[in-house]
């Protein structure tokens, strides 16, 4: 077959050769259009994180009726360091994060890394993934954030952009898109 076989990640969409052919119709891809329906979802604001703190877990639940195809993260956060900053002189933040599938009890990372390694503090530019990961329905991931200057941050927030696909057989679908994914 070409581009890989079945269950192999191909060309043009994650289910086959054809841009934009989306679920197949024995998994119920007659409920989706397209690949899914674009989403965000987004951790609740942390309205403040003081220097060399952490904050204790901030969860997001996912849906229950659809798996969430996550491919790129971004970070917003404010500061009272200096003048305010615009789209191109937005610090680095110094804030580590780790996150926790804590359905599974796996962490996404083998140590907390800065934010901005996997999450974009630019407008507009979200981090891409490496690879897109699949997260289940009903997951919970956990984030933990620590702030490693000595500056103060507020309005913390961490967004997940993606697609979500609603599916009757949503645990098939790992075996449809050719991996296990996370959550």
């Amino acid at each position: 077959m070409p581009y890989g076989g079945p269950g192999r990640f191909r060309r043009a969409g994650f289910g086959g050769g054809t841009p934009g052919a989306g679920v197949p119709a024995t998994m119920g891809g007659n409920a989706v259009q397209g690949q899914g329906i674009p989403f965000t979802y987004a951790t609740p604001v942390l309205a403040s994180l003081a220097a060399n703190a952490t904050a204790g877990s901030i969860n997001i639940q996912f849906d229950a009726n659809s798996v969430f195809v996550w491919l790129r993260s971004s970070f917003s956060f404010l500061t009272n360091e200096g003048a305010p900053y615009t789209w191109n002189t937005v610090p680095l933040p110094g804030i580590t994060v780790s996150i926790t599938d804590t359905g599974k009890g796996a962490s996404l990372m083998n140590t907390p890394v800065p934010v901005y390694q996997i999450a974009s503090v630019q407008a507009g530019l979200p981090y891409i993934l490496p690879t897109p990961a699949l997260i289940q329905a009903n997951a919970t991931f956990a984030w933990t954030f620590t702030d490693y200057d000595d500056v103060e941050y507020t309005e913390l927030q961490f967004q997940l952009h993606g697609f979500r696909i609603f599916n009757p057989n949503i645990f098939s679908l790992a075996d449809a898109y050719g991996y296990a994914g996370v959550g």
